[in-house]
């Protein structure tokens, strides 16, 4: 094969691999679960990431009187507070990329530096994902927000925190699917929830209550990104042979006065 037919075969394949579009995966919910302790200023869960699990996710909500400080661990690494996604009961969104999954182990929660009646988190492991968080949003005296995705195949988390009031409670609404509500966290109502695939745009998430709404009420969401699909790759790859056919065929049609591999006159 001359150096000529080789750059027109990469040549070839370059353009047609430019041709394709980077898709991405569908990030998978593994585990989830939740925990609600009433008076109580710390708790600690068994939770099982699972075998692939690549990140862990805790939304947080408290009963609280003054400032706080929060420390949440799992197999006690530290998780981090995704910035903008905490406000009065609502402690925020945190997360862990690459937890422990050789199966349970604890999560806990601590919060301190204020008089503390209660704690309600909803906890989710999944795979497939970027490392770190995308965007995020955050609404005060609010039962709902809405938070813009730039990427196909996100995941969302959504979580509500509000003052509470004798026998009501909170709940997560379509299209989220409930990690935990309807629970009293002391003298607080508070539910999570996710949503995905979701498609790049704008997407509104609210909560709803079975009796009287509480005040205060603060919904915080964050998204986070797919693992892209290798499609550059398996373009490539595809690719390759379709430059070797053109090859053959320049083979079988040149003239027997030319040469094969340059198409110049022999001599």
């Amino acid at each position: 094969m001359s150096l000529r037919w080789l750059a027109t075969c990469l040549t070839l394949t370059i353009a047609w691999c430019g041709s394709q579009q980077t898709l991405a995966e569908t990030i998978s919910v593994l585990n989830t679960a939740s925990l609600a302790a009433p008076g109580q200023s710390s708790a600690i869960v068994s939770f099982n990431a699972g075998a692939t699990a690549d990140k862990i996710v805790v939304l947080l909500s408290s009963e609280l009187s003054g400032l706080t400080s929060t420390v949440i661990t799992y197999n006690n690494e530290p998780l981090s507070l995704i910035p903008a996604t905490t406000a009065g009961r609502n402690r925020g969104i945190w997360y862990l990329d690459n937890p422990y999954n050789g199966g349970a182990a604890s999560l806990s929660i601590t919060v301190t530096a204020g008089a503390i009646n209660g704690l309600g988190a909803g906890i989710l492991s999944m795979s497939g994902s970027i490392a770190g968080y995308a965007a995020t949003r955050i609404a005060s005296n609010s039962l709902s927000t809405t938070l813009t995705t730039t990427a196909e195949s996100s995941l969302i988390v959504a979580g509500l925190a509000g003052n509470y009031s004798t026998g009501t409670t909170a709940s997560a609404d379509a299209p989220l699917t409930q990690i935990y509500g309807n629970v009293d966290i002391g003298s607080a109502a508070a539910a999570a929830g996710y949503s995905q695939p979701v498609a790049a745009g704008s997407h509104t998430y609210s909560f709803s209550f079975n009796g009287f709404e509480p005040s205060s009420n603060v919904v915080s969401a964050a998204s986070f990104t797919a693992v892209p699909e290798p499609s550059t790759v398996i373009g490539l790859i595809a690719a390759v042979p379709f430059g070797l056919r053109l090859l053959r065929k320049r083979r079988r049609t040149a003239s027997p006065d030319t040469d094969a591999d340059t198409g110049i006159l022999k001599s």
